[in-house]
């Protein structure tokens, strides 16, 4: 939303109060003046930042060592915190800054990173059109955001169970579906400890747990007397 929903009360409020000085990847996550909520998505900021890549026009909005407007992601990741020194860039430094009418102001090549990085810029021309966000899906531009695409993309895929549609249904109850999911020791992505953790005895299943285990039969009896 911060790239892609500029007229959004929410964003406003956000630059405002968090990015009027500073750019989004260079906020410290741990900084307990920002909300609780606001620390979480700093922390899922680089995840996004494999989505998103800024096309470069004048280059007055992106800052050249923060923003993802490269490949390689934001460049001060890319060449290391003597990224600055090594290159000559100041750390807060925009990509007009750095490009001018003659080319980019930029030192002689001295590693494989800067090779890789001057190969690149020497592809971009600046205009005078203002510099646009991109969603990416494996370096496929798309037209617009996605959520579901998204999760494909990052979650672990498995195999599909052939009882998916009795369980998952429009009607269901979430509750009822969890729990039938977990009687039937469907895959979930979650390391369960199999053991009854009441007495440690035998694995716990539904008969177990009622009906046999001595701890839980014993509370029972107790609470009946």
């Amino acid at each position: 939303m911060l790239y892609f929903r500029g007229s959004s009360i929410w964003v406003a409020w956000i630059r405002r109060k968090y990015l009027s000085r500073s750019p989004l990847w260079a906020l410290n996550e741990k900084n307990y003046m920002y909300s609780w909520m606001f620390r979480k998505l700093l922390k899922l900021r680089y995840v996004a930042a494999t989505f998103l890549r800024i096309k470069i026009g004048n280059g007055d909005d992106t800052f050249f060592w923060w923003d993802p407007w490269t490949p390689f992601g934001p460049l001060i990741h890319f060449f290391g915190p003597d990224g600055p020194y090594r290159l000559r860039i100041p750390l807060f430094h925009t990509v007009s800054d750095v490009l001018s009418s003659d080319g980019w102001l930029v030192p002689p090549t001295r590693s494989e990173n800067q090779v890789q990085l001057y190969a690149l810029i020497s592809t971009i021309v600046r205009t005078q059109r203002s510099d646009f966000p991109q969603w990416l899906i494996g370096d496929v531009p798309q037209k617009s955001f996605s959520s579901r695409n998204v999760w494909n993309s990052i979650r672990e895929v498995h195999q599909s169970i052939a009882w998916f549609s009795l369980v998952w249904h429009k009607a269901r109850i979430p509750k009822h579906a969890f729990i039938f999911v977990l009687n039937g020791n469907a895959p979930l992505g979650c390391d369960v400890e199999q053991v009854c953790i009441l007495c440690g005895e035998e694995n716990e299943t539904r008969n177990y747990l009622f009906f046999d285990c001595s701890i839980e039969n014993a509370g029972t009896f107790a609470q009946d007397t």
